[in-house]
């Protein structure tokens, strides 16, 4: 695809996302870098579940539709899509997999804008009109990645701010939340992610339970987050003296965000919610195992972010489930513990009750 064929007219652009939630937040410059190259363009998300109301404040996408249902209603989903004859589709997306891969491009077939573009991973986009060279072996983070592919198709903005809207009614569920659960404004609250969709990317729940143990016997409150799937995490953190709140369920993705920003510092696995913490300037303390550091760091967001990376010979390895687990064993629960304090104490926010 030559340069110039970018200064042909764009009018509809189709951004595809079928990843998490941190996924969708991590593509965000991309997009603002794509809306400030074309204003005038009608530009669609097509995202999972949960995400859209990750973004569904954000002014870049025109849209935001979501791609779940029946096999049926998908279909006809994708006819609708195809009708809209868009100039651009992008897939934001690694191709991790050769079957991934297959997907992909059966998607983009079906669909057929008249300019294809993607994140050419290990060669697997050879589909792709604009693509931009990827290793699995994530050489370089997964925000700057989008930034790159939103460059080749002429969009050079490279502005790496998280510009993430909450609302007054957002924030006044958090507060209200907390109230109920006895907390003051002059408390500092710890939130606790425990969960991850992967149980290879999960820090031994024992361990989040000794911090929290810890960061409560100091006096400070304790907030536990998951999802509806993660009930479990609620048994596991039932200690009659701690000072546990939980969310665990109740709450919509964006009542989870407004959570995690009122939070002091947020304590998480490499999984949403530490990129929701790190997007919305909360203090994030991240462990990693299996993961690859470079392509999901924090640090890249947020000035205010601690890591933990798992030693071990064989990660990162990106598994989902793993028998020994052994890449965690270096990350120890004290030291995690001292992290949350030296930010609380950067933070100038140690308050207790």
């Amino acid at each position: 695809m030559k340069k110039s064929d970018f200064h042909e007219k764009i009018e509809k652009i189709l951004l595809i996302n079928l990843g998490g939630i941190g996924d969708v937040l991590l593509s965000i410059p991309a997009m603002r870098a794509l809306y400030k190259k074309y204003p005038k363009t009608t530009m669609d998300l097509l995202t999972v579940p949960r995400s859209p109301d990750t973004i569904d404040n954000s002014p870049y996408p025109t849209s935001i539709i979501t791609f779940s249902g029946s096999p049926a209603s998908k279909l006809k989903l994708l006819w609708l899509l195809r009708r809209e004859r868009y100039d651009v589709a992008i897939n934001m997306r690694s191709l991790n997999s050769s079957a991934g891969a297959l997907k992909m491009w059966l998607l983009l077939s079906f669909l057929a804008p008249r300019i294809r573009a993607g994140r050419d991973t290990e060669k697997r986009g050879f589909f792709y009109d604009v693509k931009v060279p990827e290793s699995y072996k994530c050489a370089r983070h997964e925000m700057e990645y989008c930034l790159d592919l939103a460059a080749r198709l002429g969009a050079t903005y490279r502005d790496t701010r998280m510009d993430y809207r909450l609302t007054c009614e957002d924030m006044a569920y958090a507060d209200a939340f907390l109230k109920d659960n006895g907390v003051t404004d002059t408390n500092a609250v710890i939130g606790i992610s425990a969960g991850a969709p992967w149980p290879a990317k999960r820090w031994p729940l024992e361990r989040f339970v000794e911090v929290a143990r810890k960061l409560s016997e100091a006096g400070l409150r304790v907030l536990i987050t998951g999802s509806e799937d993660e009930r479990y995490l609620e048994k596991a953190f039932a200690e009659k003296d701690m000072r546990i709140i939980s969310a665990v369920g109740r709450t919509s993705v964006r009542q989870l965000i407004a959570l995690i920003k009122r939070c002091s510092v947020f304590l998480s696995n490499d999984t949403g919610p530490m990129h929701i913490a790190a997007v919305v300037g909360t203090p994030v303390v991240a462990v990693f195992g299996s993961s690859h550091l470079k392509g999901f760091d924090p640090r890249k967001i947020t000035d205010s972010a601690v890591v933990f990376k798992g030693e071990a010979e064989c990660s990162p390895c990106e598994r989902k489930f793993c028998p020994s687990m052994k890449c965690f064993d270096s990350i120890k629960p004290e030291e995690v513990t001292a992290a949350c304090f030296e930010l609380l104490e950067k933070a100038g926010d140690r308050k207790s009750e």
